[in-house]
Parts: structure tokens; sequence; C-alpha cells
């Protein structure tokens, strides 16, 4: 009746055009939908990851297993890269939704619920070079966090407000060649 009922998925494309010796472009996307169906109003049905039986959730050695945005959660994430044999440039964006389920769940005000969604957005560049000994990429991430853990200091319209989170992230990387 409702196969969706405790549907979750990842899925990512990836493709390029053109020749990397005479430059391509890249274009990447990704999409995780962790968050409970509407079908949760018919049948209750617990979070991801979580168990009645077993009351710390699904672990390998007390390390929680499932994607990193966590149970109940929904990411989109999108990129384009200009592609070279000695270099590559790139921008990305990204969404998260954090904790729905929670959200879905805890009897919020109609009136509030519309304005307290904990929501993460993180536009980027990134940027790589091939040398001698090695590649050296680079990446600047610029999240901001809306209304995190739900925390919307002003109702609907917050009136300003709100307490948001924001957040950068500048990630370099070597990685050296093997020379055999």
């Amino acid at each position: 009746m409702a196969p969706n009922h405790t549907q979750g998925y990842t899925i990512g494309l990836q493709w390029t055009g053109g020749k990397r010796q005479e430059g391509a472009f890249r274009i990447q996307s990704e999409i995780t939908q962790l968050e409970q169906s509407a079908t949760f109003r018919d049948e209750p049905l617990g979070s991801w990851y979580t168990s009645t039986r077993v009351i710390q959730g699904y672990t390998n050695r007390g390390e929680t297993l499932g994607a990193s945005i966590g149970p109940g959660a929904s990411s989109q994430w999108l990129a384009v890269d200009y592609l070279k044999p000695e270099w590559q440039l790139g921008a990305f964006i990204g969404r998260i939704r954090w904790n729905q389920d929670v959200h879905n769940h805890a009897g919020l005000p109609v009136y509030e619920s519309y304005c307290s969604m904990d929501v993460s957005l993180y536009p980027g560049v990134r940027g790589g070079r091939q040398g001698h000994f090695g590649s050296l990429t680079a990446e600047l991430s610029i999240q901001n966090r809306l209304t995190p853990f739900f925390q919307n200091g002003g109702g609907c319209p917050n009136n300003g407000r709100r307490l948001d989170i924001q957040n950068s992230t500048l990630s370099i990387t070597f990685s050296p060649f093997s020379r055999r």
C-alpha cells in the first residue's frame, strides 16, 4: 500500500564532457533522503538508525552507523568543475535539513514550525594543481546553519531574532606521488 513507508536512499551522478587534455567540464550531484515519509501519519515508524529494542541505535563497536547527516535528515549537493591535466577549478553548493523526524514530532505550533527548520546552506569553491611531487588541493566552504536545533527566538515571522550559526572551513590536502 505504501512502498515508500520505510524508504531511505542516496543517489549520486557525475557527468564529464570534453577531453581533459583540452579542458573538460564535470558536473556532480548527490541526494540523500532519510526523512520519514508522509505515511508516518498512517502508521508509526521510528527514525533511521534507531530501534526500540537496541537503545543506543545501530552501531559497530560503539560507532554510529549511517549517513553523516544523521537520522531523519535530507541533503542535496551540486558541483561544477573545469578540469585540465595540470589543474582543476570548481564551485559547489549544498543544503542539509537536519533532524526533520524530531521536528515533525516536536509538537511545535503550526505557525512556528514553518519558521524553525534546522537547515544548513553551504556554498564553496575548490581547486587543485598537479606538480612533480604530487597533487595539492584546496577547498573553501562557508556554511550558514539557519535556526539550529529549531531555536527560533522570535516566532514566525521571526523579526530578525533567529539564532543562526555561520562557519567557514578551509581544507588543504597534499597527496604525494608514489615512486616505484
